[in-house]
């Protein structure tokens, strides 16, 4: 099922968006729908952190960095651990 949504573009965003609906040869639908995509995930994902980050600054978790690092520690932790069991698991 599908639906028909209607949007109000200023001229300029009309402009660029139907210059670059040409030129690709992808209809216009198209880029609304992809743009519409992206700024959902983004959407969905600032209202994930929102509610993780009190438990993440609790275990002190700052920065991206900081969790960055946390999970590549536990990911490289889990790879050494899979290693031993299928060592083990050869002998």
């Amino acid at each position: 099922m599908s639906i028909t949504l209607t949007i109000r573009l200023d001229d300029k965003l009309d402009r660029t968006l139907t210059r670059f609906a040409r030129r690709t040869g992808r209809p216009e639908s198209e880029f609304a729908r992809e743009a519409l995509r992206r700024q959902l995930a983004v959407a969905r994902f600032e209202e994930a952190r929102r509610i993780v980050l009190p438990f993440a600054e609790a275990r002190g978790l700052l920065t991206d960095e900081d969790v960055f690092a946390a999970v590549t520690r536990r990911w490289t932790r889990s790879c050494r651990v899979r290693k031993s069991v299928r060592r083990t698991a050869r002998r």
